[in-house]
């Protein structure tokens, strides 16, 4: 029964990605599901892209933790401590701990390093919504 609404929600689109099982270093299997596109009338394959979103901040927490469990990092320690190259443009960013770090507030996006794209960004720090934060130059 499971596995007959599984396939049912991944034919109508209800489910959109790319699935990949790794194994000794190599891709043994890949496939894409759903739907994509103005429409959502396009079918993904391997190599389309898609965002992430919030899921990735449950990845980055999940190694914080397992740092932290390892006595690798200090979560109220700022950034900077672990990645002195983390620039941004507000002097406040020296202040973001790794424990801020996946935890941006919804519909923000999260701080930008050296090196990416220069976007404006929207972040909330002790309470205060600050906004302005693009990379450094």
């Amino acid at each position: 029964m499971a596995r007959t609404e599984e396939a049912s929600a991944l034919a109508s689109g209800a489910f959109s990605g790319t699935l990949a099982v790794i194994a000794d270093g190599k891709i043994v299997y890949a496939r894409a599901f759903g739907k994509i596109g103005a429409g959502r009338s396009s079918t993904p394959d391997i190599e389309t892209q898609f965002n992430a979103g919030s899921i990735s901040k449950v990845f980055t927490a999940v190694a914080m933790l397992q740092l932290r469990e390892r006595g690798k990092i200090d979560l109220d320690k700022p950034v900077t401590d672990y990645l002195p190259e983390f620039r941004m443009k507000d002097e406040r960013s020296g202040k973001i701990t790794i424990r801020m770090l996946p935890i941006t507030p919804q519909g923000s996006q999260g701080p930008t390093t050296t090196g990416f794209s220069p976007h404006t960004k929207s972040h909330n720090m002790s309470g205060k919504h600050w906004r302005g934060c693009e990379t450094a130059a």
